[in-house]
């Protein structure tokens, strides 16, 4: 059984020590602005998810996967990086409890929703709702997984991997001069 707090902690260990938080650390006025930042970034994966489940194509980084199911991988990745930067605990027995009841495309709007709520509780300064939010998008990327059949737990180890090798994820690169500024 996978301990999604550590996972969470996991993930942002290793994104803290690539640079991905860099800016952030050296400099917390910022979170203001950078918190706000990391949820686009979840928003633009559940935007891909959708269009890789309408086109019905294959991921262009890992081919083996439908581009559908590696963007939930990354809803979930980035959503578990902004808990473990948080120290937010997520409970396993609520996990269970979660299924997608809506239509699939209705689905893309509920976890568009759950992040825009938890953009607003940044915004007015109410972290624990934020979490919250956070906890219950995890919830629904897995409840999305078993619903459509697929490992989803899988599907991130082998995104993690691949992220891991990614010239274009190393901070040098980043830092270049037309390189992955978030």
């Amino acid at each position: 059984m996978i301990n999604h707090t550590e996972l969470a902690q996991q993930i942002n260990d290793n994104n803290v020590a690539v640079g991905w938080w860099k800016e952030l650390q050296e400099n917390p006025d910022l979170a203001k602005f950078y918190i706000p930042m990391k949820l686009c970034l979840v928003h633009s994966e559940i935007t891909e998810a959708y269009l890789g489940w309408m086109d019905k194509d294959l991921d262009d980084h890992l081919p083996q996967y439908p581009m559908f199911h590696v963007e939930v991988a990354d809803t979930a990745i980035r959503t578990y990086d902004l808990l473990g930067w948080f120290g937010t605990q997520v409970s396993e027995d609520k996990m269970q409890q979660f299924s997608v009841l809506n239509s699939t495309p209705g689905e893309f709007l509920v976890l568009h929703h759950m992040v825009t709520e938890a953009l607003e509780c940044h915004r007015k300064g109410r972290q624990a709702e934020l979490e919250s939010w956070l906890v219950t998008l995890i919830y629904r990327c897995w409840a999305v997984s078993r619903i459509f059949k697929f490992d989803l737990e899988k599907v991130i180890n082998d995104k993690l991997e691949y992220n891991a090798q990614r010239l274009d994820h190393k901070l040098e690169n980043r830092n270049a001069e037309g390189g992955k500024a978030i």
